[in-house]
């Protein structure tokens, strides 16, 4: 397995910052970082979106903001995001499964039933 698709048990939990390992993971740790910033976004975004709608104001225009800015955003978590012109982190490259990577975020697979 290549250095940049290890999983992310290798990141000390509140222990000490090892150099080493944060440059053999270097890759690993800027998709981290990317992908952590989309989930903030996304949940910026929504709840923008709660307090609009809780006061009323959540007009088509915002609700189509809304679903184009996570359609966007979940579609670049599961598939991509390109950090540089020629750097792409996905999923797989923390070590997570491509497949269930949204599901552990807590969104439902799209086979689930509700």
């Amino acid at each position: 397995m290549p250095p940049h698709a290890r999983p992310l048990h290798w990141l000390p939990p509140g222990g000490p910052v090892e150099p080493d390992k944060l440059d053999t993971n270097q890759f690993a740790l800027h998709g981290f970082a990317w992908m952590s910033t989309y989930v903030t976004a996304l949940e910026q975004l929504l709840g923008w979106a709660e307090r609009l709608g809780h006061d009323g104001r959540l007009s088509d225009l915002e609700q189509m903001i809304l679903t184009s800015g996570f359609g966007s955003y979940l579609k670049q978590l599961k598939y991509g995001i390109a950090m540089s012109q020629d750097e792409i982190t996905r999923p797989g490259d923390l070590g997570l499964d491509q497949s269930g990577f949204l599901h552990q975020r807590g969104c439902p697979r799209p086979d689930d039933q509700r």
